[in-house]
């Protein structure tokens, strides 16, 4: 959106010509329902005004009209710009350059409730530097890190700043080699920044992020919209619980230790490569597929599982649709060797998972008697799948520098619909239960 169309879509719901004057006796409540959009705003990114209403209203016991609260904070809008009005929304200053930020957000939020927490610390968030406890001590370790891995000079302090501006604005690793580069800080020991990485990682979790309606990582699932889930979240499994992988230990004497080393799954460079890779992919056959429909836009939409299991398999269906997009992709030889390794070797089938490994989760093909080691994208199968082995699923297995993995889009087959699992499993006892295929070829 050009700067002139900016203003004037601002200028069309912000106009100087609906200006009031504000009765002595509101002036106080100008002063908390500003208080409340700065709020709003930070936490969300674009909120209804209603909606905003609504949490004055939870909060004070008291109504007021959303036509109400435009007429109050107009005058501030227009002075200040810390916000504005955007149709039926209150919306963060980012929109009032580009007003597709708005659509952006509101994209986002689709199936995700609001964070909504007490009055007290809700108005904390009106102060745009303010992060809750959890927050600021997971980026407090990265800081710590930066401390020892570089002198806190005033490059090594801006870079700090600017990749956590980064991540906490839009959570997307790729931004830390980029940035650390910018500031010539790009020459540390692979094993720092693995580590400087997992722990970005770890703080996302106690991040709030403004596309997560508010929420933090961690809090997604109990985010999630209930008509939008495809399935039930998975509970947490305690320590001297059974383990859910049916071996009759604890998890703490099972699963937990191999989930806790992270071995079983990518390290987090290489997932970082595997998303950006896999993602830009996904972007390609969506445009691809959609460029010649009736009322397309280049703007993405929302990438929930079933978007993203029906691009899989159109390119499934059509492989050569790789092909395409390295013809018009500006990739390095290291990606074009991993796509060109996908478009030859690509397996999609029916698996039965029997076994997690401290390297490996092993499955078997249901088809023949080939049993496969396949590493986590970002985490390992055990957590993921939380079930008694052994179980069947669908997935579409790719090589990955001398591994396997999966595209992460695994569909677990209900027990009922498993015909052929003993069979499988009797060819996989017959051909030795250490033959364990680790590449694609």
């Amino acid at each position: 959106m050009t700067d002139s169309m900016a203003k004037k879509v601002f200028d069309r719901y912000n106009n100087e010509k609906d200006l009031q004057d504000c009765p002595q006796s509101q002036l106080e409540l100008r002063k908390t329902l500003n208080m409340y959009a700065k709020a709003a705003v930070n936490l969300y990114g674009a909120i209804k005004v209603k909606e905003l209403a609504d949490i004055y209203c939870r909060h004070n016991g008291s109504v007021i009209d959303p036509a109400g609260i435009r007429r109050l904070l107009l005058p501030l809008v227009l002075k200040y710009k810390k916000y504005c009005f955007y149709k039926e929304s209150i919306v963060h200053k980012n929109a009032i350059k580009d007003f597709d930020y708005v659509t952006q957000m509101e994209a986002a939020h689709i199936g995700k409730t609001a964070y909504a927490p007490e009055k007290a610390e809700f108005l904390k968030y009106a102060n745009p530097d303010y992060r809750d406890k959890e927050q600021e001590q997971a980026w407090q370790s990265i800081r710590e890190l930066f401390s020892a891995a570089f002198p806190l000079s005033g490059t090594a302090i801006r870079c700090y700043d600017e990749i956590r501006e980064k991540c906490e604005e839009d959570f997307n690793l790729k931004f830390i080699p980029e940035t650390l580069k910018k500031y010539g800080l790009d020459s540390a020991p692979e094993e720092l920044m693995v580590e400087l990485l997992d722990r970005v990682y770890r703080a996302q979790d106690k991040t709030r992020l403004k596309i997560y309606n508010g929420h933090n990582w961690s809090e997604l699932d109990d985010a999630d919209d209930p008509e939008d889930q495809g399935e039930p979240a998975k509970s947490k499994v305690k320590m001297n619980e059974l383990c859910p992988c049916g071996s009759g230990k604890t998890y703490k004497q099972c699963c937990h230790p191999i989930e806790e080393a992270g071995t079983s799954n990518l390290n987090t460079l290489d997932s970082m490569e595997f998303y950006e890779i896999w993602g830009g992919l996904v972007m390609f056959v969506y445009h691809e597929l959609n460029k010649n429909a009736p009322g397309y836009t280049k703007a993405l939409p929302p990438l929930t599982k079933q978007l993203l299991v029906s691009l899989r398999e159109a390119l499934c269906n059509n492989p050569g649709l790789i092909d395409i997009y390295l013809a018009s992709a500006d990739l390095d030889s290291v990606k074009t060797g991993i796509l060109k390794s996908w478009r030859k070797h690509y397996k999609e089938a029916r698996y039965i998972m029997v076994a997690y490994r401290s390297d490996f989760a092993v499955a078997v093909a249901e088809s023949q008697p080939m049993a496969y080691g396949i590493k986590g994208v970002d985490c390992c199968f055990s957590a993921v799948a939380r079930r008694k082995l052994p179980f069947v699923f669908k997935a579409v297995m790719l090589p990955f520098k001398n591994m396997i993995v999966t595209d992460t889009l695994i569909e677990i087959i209900d027990e009922s619909d498993s015909a052929g699992m003993e069979e499988a499993l009797h060819r996989y006892a017959e051909n030795g239960f250490n033959k364990v295929v680790t590449r694609l070829k």
